[in-house]
């Protein structure tokens, strides 16, 4: 069972009106907020996390199998401990330009005390889906257990024609 709680923060410019590709940070549309974040859990004060993962359900006389599955990730207190992190666009982004330099997590602290956090952890494996503009990165390394971090996107993130990448938050 993995349990650390996932918060997702864009460190990008706060000038949301340039015209470039921009990150997506809507967090009412699952397909325009990066994945997994808090946002898909509830307060749960059994867990050592102090939270459930909460997602939501298809349509389960058509999706019966999917949500069995969400059924079970449902009783969790985290995500995973080597997240496949989602990160989407609203246009294409020079994949290269994602390295552990402009993509990178930071540790918040365990929620057991005793730990106040700052490790920085790089990413590996980056994937760009060209059909949804989306990032797929992993963790460089397992992350701890009842631990929150922050997932930081840097300007460094340039899109296709090579200008940084902006925060887009609905």
């Amino acid at each position: 069972r993995c349990g650390f709680v996932f918060l997702v923060v864009l460190a990008l410019s706060a000038n949301a009106l340039a015209a470039g590709v921009q990150a997506l940070f809507n967090l009412d549309v699952r397909s325009e907020a990066p994945f997994p974040t808090n946002w898909f859990s509830v307060p749960d004060a059994s867990n050592n996390t102090n939270i459930r993962v909460n997602l939501s359900y298809p349509d389960c006389t058509v999706f019966v199998s999917d949500c069995e599955d969400i059924d079970v990730i449902n009783t969790l207190d985290g995500f995973n401990l080597q997240p496949r992190l989602s990160i989407p666009f609203d246009g294409p982004i020079d994949p290269a330009s994602a390295t552990s330099e402009t993509i990178f997590l930071i540790s918040l602290g365990t929620t057991l005390g005793g730990d106040w956090g700052g490790r920085v952890i790089g990413i590996n494996q980056v994937v760009w889906d060209t059909f949804t503009n989306t990032l797929h990165v992993e963790s460089d390394e397992f992350l701890d257990q009842h631990t929150r971090y922050a997932l930081i996107v840097t300007r460094g993130v340039h899109d296709a024609s090579g200008a940084a990448v902006e925060a887009r938050i609905a």
